[in-house]
């Protein structure tokens, strides 16, 4: 039997991948594969924010740009390296874009050569506390190739489910394909996998991951089944518990039925690094040039954020007030430049310990900026 059109055409590269998706589409409704259909039609129209993006149109870009006063020197446009930023919104600002748009939309910058923005000005005041950079624009960018990425990373998957549909179907070149003989189910399955499974691994009951190196993993990744349970804070019953007491780690997986997952929120053991930063402030301000006031609050928040530390049990919104008001007290006094590396290097501690999340540091950082 002859290849269908579509294959060759797509093949070779003459075909549009609107077109291709179309016709994808009329063939999904001919042999009522829905989860096809909706694929096929987020990809023409566009996904919405409530839908889970798919990982081959997440696209990382490490590209910043400012404008502004860098010494006495006027700049516009210029590359910005990460490293002027606090390393605790690093990871923030490498953080994959979603590219939701349509197919035609993303067809358009790449035919366009188009550079996208995003504008990240509002972290211009820990710009420059941090490395003294006056911003007066920051936008983070996304070159056209990024998208072309997306596009290839489509057409193969198109590709591999036409070749499929072309081995089950038959010449496909009608739209109205004949699947009288096809076993329908086994034929949506094959399709979903091409299309939905990127490199990911689904676990259902009575799966085992062995030799799972948890030491470089800091989030909860993890599909659970029916009556299963993952929580913070709360020791709870259950036929098979999993605990992890140390926030350095994560447990990635997937749960069968009557699972529990546990983790006690706690800074972990290996304390003594952020002790010594507290220590350390805390003689800078004692021989300050600064008010018997502000010594005196700077020196309740530091016993605070120590306290906190030695905790078995902290408290986070404790901790993260108790750091802004040092961050606020300093700001305009003698101790400020000696002491805002200081106050970044413990932000950072928490960050690097998952004790705080990302966004808990930038918010950290943008009220000590201020």
């Amino acid at each position: 039997m002859a290849t269908s059109k579509i294959l060759i055409e797509l093949a070779n590269n003459d075909v549009t991948l609107e077109i291709a998706l179309s016709r994808l589409l009329v063939i999904a409704c001919k042999i009522d594969d829905e989860a096809l259909k909706v694929w096929a039609t987020k990809e023409l129209s566009g996904y919405d924010n409530e839908d889970e993006c798919p990982r081959y149109r997440q696209v990382t870009s490490t590209g910043i740009i400012y404008s502004g006063l860098n010494g006495s020197f006027q700049i516009k446009n210029a590359p910005l390296p990460l490293n002027a930023f606090p390393s605790c919104v690093r990871d923030i600002l490498v953080k994959p874009y979603e590219a939701r748009e349509s197919i035609a939309t993303i067809n358009k910058i790449v035919c366009e050569k188009t550079v996208n923005k995003i504008d990240i000005t509002a972290h211009a005041n820990m710009v420059f506390t941090h490395c003294g950079i006056q911003c007066y624009e920051i936008m983070k960018t996304f070159d056209y190739t990024l998208f072309d990425a997306v596009l290839n990373s489509l057409r193969m998957k198109l590709l591999n489910v036409f070749i499929e549909l072309d081995k089950q179907l038959g010449n496909l070149d009608g739209l109205d394909p004949n699947a009288t003989s096809v076993d329908l189910d086994k034929l949506h399955h094959t399709i979903y996998n091409m299309v939905y499974i990127d490199n990911s691994i689904e676990l259902g009951d009575k799966n085992k991951i062995q030799k799972l190196d948890l030491s470089q993993c800091s989030t909860y990744e993890a599909k659970i089944g029916d009556e299963n349970k993952m929580e913070n804070n709360n020791i709870v019953g259950g036929s098979q518990t999993i605990h992890n007491n140390d926030n350095r780690g994560a447990i990635i997986g997937a749960i069968g039925n009557d699972n529990t997952v546990n983790q006690s929120v706690n800074i972990g053991n290996n304390t003594q690094e952020l002790l010594d930063l507290v220590s350390d402030m805390r003689n800078i301000i004692k021989t300050a040039d600064i008010d018997t006031d502000n010594k005196m609050d700077l020196a309740v928040a530091l016993n605070n954020i120590k306290e906190e530390c030695k905790s078995s049990n902290p408290n986070k919104s404790k901790l993260i007030e108790a750091i802004k008001l040092v961050g606020v007290k300093i700001t305009g006094t003698a101790v400020a430049t000696s002491l805002k590396p200081y106050i970044e290097k413990t932000v950072d501690w928490f960050r690097n310990s998952n004790f705080l999340t990302p966004e808990q540091c930038i918010e950290i950082i943008n009220t000590c900026s201020k």
